[in-house]
């Protein structure tokens, strides 16, 4: 009886002085408010909004209520407390907050179009408000909304302002950064996405931000991946695991160690990929029953790959173990079936039995299960599996007849259609593998007769060039006796003519004879040794040259290997041609640099002399092509250096201009 007088007392004093209800209702509102005591403060919100409180205060509290109901994840009252805000309030701030938490709760709701239209007026109020970080917030969830629109235009000029303003602190600039990079590698931009990703990572890293470059790390995956950049992708995702482990973010480490783990498998080092992945079970123990399997899942056949077999099977057990306790039954499946292929492939066939029969009594029961569920969504009933007498007045019967019949006739309509379209195609099929196979034996026929007349031609050339070198050489014995002989100057003249002609042509057809043998040559590969293939070019080929200074430098830092004999052909010819082509001044010079590493050779070979024209430089390692229309030779020097290159698989970059000298890089591989 005194609880009853009490309570009634307490309300007639209630409503006889409304003026200390309302206080104490606006107490009781303010400390749920402190004490983010949300479910209390919208209990009292229908009667905090009748309260008589100015207009200002109606606003402060819709927008207190509104959070509120956010928090209690009641988006709908929250959206109409919000625009009871915008209603009552004058204040700039409140009205651009109200907005952009009505933005927000449309972002989220993947409405987009009006969320653009609250965000554009937040930002608009935060600015008339002077709050410069609010307003560029809004920004930034727009930007956003331009990205998943696929307005990267739009994303990309709002996400520029933000990092160029200069009122936005480095965090927002951060965001920013990382929001634009995204936005690059949604267009393929994938060297500036890397840019700004690894910018905004170096502000997360000064502020120690680990959670947010943990984000960028993974994008940065992603970027590297799309170049085809696997090492760099590779780095980054040891990065992320390192940064994961350091957060003791248990499924974010599994995740990155796995696709560390991939990376390596897909490189073909099973040995390191088993290890991450063996890594990634320390936090087994903190990551959901799926995520657990799936570990021991690739760990299973990453092990099985690499020929452990033991472990293997003890991993394919762990991963059953963990789907049959947490009734994983789509994994149970799927590891039986990996298991039945995994004994398939060491002829254990009784066992792959096993496993596959057991992943296929599975299979058929989870499609009885989904016929089951469907028969009772639609309420059908029990399956009547008893035929019925047929009634001439059961509708029901005429109509299923109706059915079967139609059924019937787009099944044969089906078959007919099937049959004529596989009839054209076999036709088509058998015409092109006939037409096909008719190219390929004229393709055969004409490679054939081109490698006959190949090798003929080069047979022609040898043989004639060692022909016609017989008579050449009787000429050059009759001069030399003439020239023992007392003549007078024009005759002198004449004949030393006609030894200039023969040694020009007996040059020609030397080198031709060259050329048919190096391409004939097999390779032999063996250590080269540049300083002894320095000492025999300086030695007899440089024996009497004056007037020009032959510089060499080497610096080997690595065994090499290659052919010692074509080598000597390409540094022969290419001094030689130097010299050749010289400009005949005191400052004249060629300049040879070797650099050797375990991978290659960098050969490099550059004079100052009288350069090659444009217009030949693209054909200057074709037969009979001269460099410059000074030349006393037969233009088949550099023919011999492309034929000496491409025998040892290396490749050879000219770089020349007329009078302004020549350079020639040529890039050996290491034939060990």
């Amino acid at each position: 009886m005194q609880n009853v007088f009490a309570i009634t007392t307490t309300l007639l004093l209630l409503f006889a002085n409304p003026v200390w209800a309302e206080d104490s209702l606006l107490e009781r509102a303010e400390h749920a408010w402190n004490s983010a005591a949300h479910d209390e403060l919208t209990a009292l919100g229908d009667s905090l909004m009748i309260q008589d409180l100015t207009e200002e205060e109606r606003a402060l509290w819709a927008l207190r209520i509104g959070h509120a109901y956010l928090a209690e994840d009641r988006p709908v009252r929250a959206i109409a407390s919000f625009e009871e805000t915008l209603r009552f309030a004058a204040d700039e701030l409140l009205i651009a907050e109200a907005e952009f938490q009505i933005g927000e709760i449309y972002f989220d709701q993947k409405s987009y179009r009006k969320a653009l239209e609250h965000y554009a007026r937040a930002i608009r109020y935060y600015r008339d408000a002077d709050q410069h970080g609010a307003a560029t917030g809004a920004m930034f969830k727009t930007a956003m909304i331009h990205r998943y629109n696929g307005d990267a235009e739009m994303a990309e000029n709002l996400l520029r302002r933000i990092i160029d303003s200069d009122n936005v602190d480095n965090v927002r600039k951060a965001y920013a950064m990382t929001e634009l990079g995204k936005v690059f590698f949604d267009v393929a931009d994938f060297d500036s996405s890397r840019t700004y990703l690894l910018a905004s990572n170096e502000i997360y890293g000064h502020f120690n931000m680990k959670s947010e470059s943990l984000e960028n790390f993974e994008q940065l995956i992603y970027v590297s991946g799309a170049s085809g950049l696997q090492e760099e992708a590779r780095d980054y995702a040891a990065k992320a695991a390192d940064v994961a482990i350091e957060l003791h973010d248990a499924p974010h480490a599994v995740f990155f160690l796995q696709r560390l783990s991939g990376f390596f498998a897909e490189s073909g080092d099973l040995r390191q990929a088993i290890e991450y992945r063996e890594q990634a079970l320390r936090f087994v123990d903190q990551i959901s029953a799926a995520d657990a399997t799936a570990l021991h899942y690739g760990l299973a056949d990453l092990y099985g790959r690499n020929r452990r077999d033991a472990e293997a099977l003890l991993s394919f057990n762990d991963a059953e173990y963990l789907a049959a306790s947490s009734n994983l039954e789509s994994w149970i499946q799927k590891i039986a079936r990996r298991k039945s292929r995994f004994f398939q492939r060491r002829q254990r066939y009784e066992e792959a039995y096993k496993s596959m029969a057991f992943a296929d009594s599975l299979s058929r029961k989870f499609a009885a299960e989904e016929l089951l569920r469907a028969k009772r969504s639609k309420n059908t009933g029990v399956f009547a599996e008893e035929s019925y007498p047929r009634i001439p007045s059961d509708t029901r019967t005429d109509l299923e007849q109706q059915r079967y019949e139609r059924m019937r006739n787009l099944i044969v309509l089906g078959l007919v259609i099937f049959t004529v379209v596989t009839t054209l195609l076999l036709r088509e099929f058998t015409q092109k593998r006939k037409l096909s196979k008719v190219l390929e034996w004229k393709v055969y026929k004409r490679t054939r007769e081109l490698r006959k007349a190949n090798k003929e031609l080069n047979t022609y050339i040898y043989k004639s060039s060692h022909d016609l070198r017989t008579p050449l050489t009787s000429i050059k014995s009759l001069l030399r006796l003439l020239e023992k002989e007392e003549h007078n100057a024009s005759t002198r003249k004449y004949l030393g003519l006609i030894s200039s002609c023969t040694d020009q042509m007996d040059d020609i057809l030397v080198n031709l004879s060259r050329a048919v043998d190096y391409k004939k040559v097999d390779v032999r590969v063996e250590q080269i040794d540049f300083n002894k293939l320095r000492y025999q070019i300086v030695e007899k080929e440089l024996a009497n040259v004056q007037g020009m200074r032959v510089e060499w430098n080497i610096a080997e830092n690595g065994a090499f290997y290659s052919d010692f004999k074509l080598l000597k052909v390409i540094l022969q010819q290419t001094i030689q041609n130097a010299i050749a082509y010289r400009k005949g001044t005191p400052q004249d010079f060629c300049k040879v640099t070797v650099l050797t590493d375990p991978e290659g050779a960098v050969l490099k070979v550059e004079d100052n002399g009288q350069g090659i024209s444009e217009k030949v430089r693209d054909k200057v390692f074709e037969m009979f092509v001269k460099g410059t229309h000074k030349s006393t030779g037969a233009g088949l020097g550099l023919y011999l250096v492309r034929i000496a290159t491409e025998k040892i698989r290396a490749t050879v970059d000219l770089d020349s201009e007329e009078n302004q000298g020549c350079s020639l890089t040529f890039r050996l591989p290491n034939l060990n």
